[in-house]
């Protein structure tokens, strides 16, 4: 201890910053900020600030980036809805660009598409208008609107078409009363005014005002209904047995409805259960699904039943979830936070996900595919993990580090200290964290970038640390100006790429939202 503060006397004492703790830190730069409200896409209550203070953040942040490079801005919201998975957060910042200068609002009409995927997408950009003080419905937005409804689907018209929503499509067509001709025009007046010419086109749409009537499960493969829509109205054995025939079935709708298969006697059906399993277990089904990793052990922690054949597909899916990146070269030391900030609440009102779970299971990938990795955890100490074998299961692994998440304070300085104490030298160190320390300054005097430039003294100035944000807080307890210190965010297995890159000497997640091309 003496000998860091001979040397250094804390980097944190020129900090001009105070953490939710009171504990010296960083804020990150309006870069990091934005990408890591765009990536992680929550606004929900936390263990440290509340969703109206994330949110105002975020916002504030967004404003600021749109007047200072709002290409970068399009460029990290179209990042964060196609490879993060998130949806609402970069409607959002989708509303703020569309208020800025000539520039910002050509930059919302390349993008606008790229956000805009789907009507509920669409009514929830109208409703942010219409509910806040953001910005009015003017020309360029009905322009951008019009464009994208002379596109809309039979398939959008009977899943989005109801009038329950606090912003409907009627309400949308009403206001920007678009000029549509043609096929685009026969939706929009069965959307405005339930309306179907005798000699119509629309046959999805025909079908399912059939199937309305009738409830006959045949209609919904007849037709390819849309499963959201039509299981409310079939609660038997044949229509869900119909449904999970169906040739397109999404993958998100037959993992969700897992339990409601069981319940409806579907797997008696051995092509069925067969053709469940093999969508499981298909690398590329797994791939274009779309989930966020921790959906797959949310699926089988709600799993209602037991068959040995549907908990090893769902098993081998998580799997594959998060086991395609490229393998992380070099030693490797993973650092997990179990702090009770990680380990109190659950990300959102609708998930029973705690941030330290998704935590273990990015840090069971990175042990996973990493050629020389050791993982561990931290509170206000240091947390040994032993007896893990990378020929594990991603799912024994995650067990095995949950059964290990204790709570407690937090001190990001732990495993630098335990690297340091050991005298092991690593080539990376990755630590997955909500970035707020206290612990260590509170009793040290001193924190994890103190220790870090000690290690980099002592042991390898070339080490690369890679800080995987897991909540978006504006705090860091270490400074992206640092060399080869890198931030990732996000919940969707794109982190683990930009993990593998980073540490294999390629881009990092700035980098690559700046080689996007609009």
């Amino acid at each position: 201890m003496k000998k860091i503060e001979a040397l250094f006397k804390s980097v944190y004492n020129k900090c001009k910053y105070f953490n939710y703790q009171d504990a010296p830190t960083y804020v990150d730069d309006i870069y990091t900020r934005a990408v890591k409200s765009l990536a992680l896409g929550t606004f929900e209550n936390s263990f440290y600030a509340t969703g109206k203070e994330l949110s105002e953040e975020a916002i504030n942040t967004f404003y600021k980036l749109r007047d200072r490079d709002p290409e970068f801005l399009a460029k990290a919201i179209v990042h964060a809805r196609n490879n993060c998975l998130i949806r609402l957060v970069p409607i959002i910042a989708l509303v703020v660009l569309s208020t800025g200068n000539d520039k910002s609002k050509e930059y919302t009409k390349k993008i606008f598409n790229k956000v805009i995927k789907t009507p509920g997408d669409l009514q929830d950009f109208m409703s942010i208008i219409k509910n806040s003080e953001m910005r009015s419905c003017g020309r360029m937005i009905k322009s951008l609107i019009n464009q994208w409804l002379e596109n809309i689907s039979e398939i959008h018209a009977i899943k989005y078409g109801s009038n329950k929503q606090n912003f409907s499509l009627r309400d949308i067509y009403r206001i920007t009363r678009p000029k549509l001709t043609g096929r685009a025009n026969e939706i929009a007046r069965y959307i405005v005014k339930n309306e179907l010419s005798e000699n119509t086109e629309l046959e999805q749409i025909k079908g399912y005002e059939e199937f309305k009537r009738t409830r006959n499960p045949e209609l919904i493969l007849k037709y390819n209904l849309p499963f959201e829509v039509v299981t409310s109205q079939v609660a038997t054995d044949n229509g869900w047995k119909a449904i999970y025939k169906a040739e397109k079935l999404p993958f998100m709708f037959m993992m969700r409805n897992l339990n409601n298969a069981y319940k409806y006697n579907c797997f008696n059906d051995l092509e069925i259960l067969q053709r469940v399993c093999n969508t499981l277990t298909d690398p590329l089904r797994v791939k274009t699904s779309k989930q966020f990793p921790y959906r797959f052990y949310t699926a089988i922690k709600n799993l209602k039943f037991f068959n040995r054949r549907i908990n090893h597909s769902l098993s081998e899916a998580l799997e594959l979830s998060v086991t395609n990146f490229p393998e992380i070269k070099g030693k490797t030391f993973v650092a997990l936070d179990f702090s009770s900030s990680m380990t109190s609440l659950k990300i959102s009102k609708y998930s029973d996900m705690k941030p330290s779970e998704i935590s273990n299971l990015f840090g069971a990938a990175i042990f996973k595919k990493s050629q020389s990795a050791q993982i561990s955890g931290f509170n206000e100490n240091f947390i040994e993990i032993n007896n893990l074998s990378r020929k594990d299961t991603i799912l024994n692994i995650f067990n095995y580090l949950n059964k290990n998440t204790r709570g407690g304070g937090t001190s990001l300085s732990e495993p630098i200290k335990y690297l340091l104490q050991n005298r092991l030298y690593v080539e990376n160190l990755i630590i997955i964290t909500d970035s707020i320390s206290w612990y260590d300054h509170f009793n040290y005097k001193c924190g994890c970038m103190d220790f870090l430039r000690q290690y980099k003294n002592e042991l390898n100035p070339n080490i690369k640390t890679i800080v995987l944000n897991i909540i978006p807080y504006k705090f860091n307890a270490f400074t992206n100006r640092e060399p080869n210190l890198f931030f990732v965010s996000g919940w969707s297995e794109i982190v683990l790429n930009y993990i593998s890159s980073i540490c294999n000497g390629f881009e990092d997640q700035i980098q690559s939202i700046k080689d996007i091309e609009l």
